[in-house]
């Protein structure tokens, strides 16, 4: 069934997680966006890029006042 291979793709790949955060963070939901990006690289196959993100979202968050 293409909606069991699409969620068992979307377990074990970070790219999804990823693209879930850019979504939550143009939205301005810090929160959910930091839960994605971990997400992203907490699987199975992670999405590299998902790190830096994580990492510049940190940083604007750390700055912000």
């Amino acid at each position: 069934m293409l909606v069991c291979s699409i969620n068992d793709t979307m377990k074990c790949s970070g790219q999804p997680y990823n693209q879930l955060a850019i979504l939550e963070a143009a939205k301005g939901n810090k929160l959910s966006t930091v839960f994605y990006y971990v997400r992203s690289v907490a699987v199975k196959h992670p999405f590299p890029v998902a790190a830096t993100n994580l990492e510049k979202l940190y940083t604007k968050i750390s700055t912000d006042k």
